[in-house]
C-alpha cells in the first residue's frame, strides 16, 4: 500500500501536536509561521528511508495536517504558485488538492489576493485557515520548496 506511511505520518503529526506520541521515524521542522491564532509548521517525517512532507496547522484547539509525497509535490507547488500569482482586494480561489491514501482525506485549498490564504479541511476535525502575508511569502515558499524537494515517492 503506497500510502501506509502517509497515514502513519498524519497520525504521528496529530499525536505529536498533542504531546502524546513516540514513533520510530523522525519528524523534522523546516519552518514555522504564526499569526498569533494559528501556527503552520512545514515538516518532514522520515521512516525507513521514505520521506513524507507535511503542512500542519494548529489552532482553535485542533491540529490538522496535509501530507504529501514526491508524486503529489508538483501539483501542490503549482497550486501555491497559482495562488501567489493572484492579486487584488478580494481572494480568488486558485484550487484544491485532496490528500491521497490517507484515512483523514484532508483537502488543502489555496486562494490569492491581498495575501495567500491556505485552508486545510479535515472531515472529522474541522478546518483551519492561515493567511501568508506578502512579507512572509518568500520565506514560506523557500521552506515549502525545501520540504517538497525532500519528499520521496511512497510505495
Amino acid at each position: 500500500m503506497r500510502w501506509v506511511s502517509i497515514v502513519v505520518a498524519s497520525l504521528f503529526f496529530a499525536l505529536m501536536a498533542s504531546g502524546a506520541a513516540r514513533a520510530d521515524g523522525q519528524l523534522a521542522n523546516h519552518g514555522t509561521f504564526t499569526d498569533g491564532t494559528v501556527n503552520v509548521e512545514l515538516d518532514t517525517y522520515t521512516d525507513n528511508g521514505q520521506v513524507v512532507s507535511l503542512i500542519g496547522m494548529k489552532g482553535n484547539g485542533i491540529s490538522i495536517s496535509f501530507a504529501f509525497d514526491a508524486s503529489d509535490w508538483p501539483d501542490l507547488l503549482s497550486l501555491w504558485r497559482s495562488a501567489r500569482a493572484k492579486s487584488g482586494d478580494k481572494y480568488q480561489t486558485a484550487g484544491s488538492q485532496k490528500e491521497v491514501g490517507s484515512s483523514a482525506q484532508c483537502v488543502i485549498t489555496m486562494a490569492g489576493g491581498p495575501a495567500v490564504k491556505i485552508i486545510i479541511v479535515d472531515p472529522t476535525a474541522g478546518a483551519l485557515v492561515y493567511v501568508v502575508n506578502p512579507s512572509d511569502q518568500d520565506s514560506f515558499e523557500n521552506d515549502l520548496r525545501e520540504i517538497g524537494a525532500m519528499a520521496t515517492k511512497v510505495n
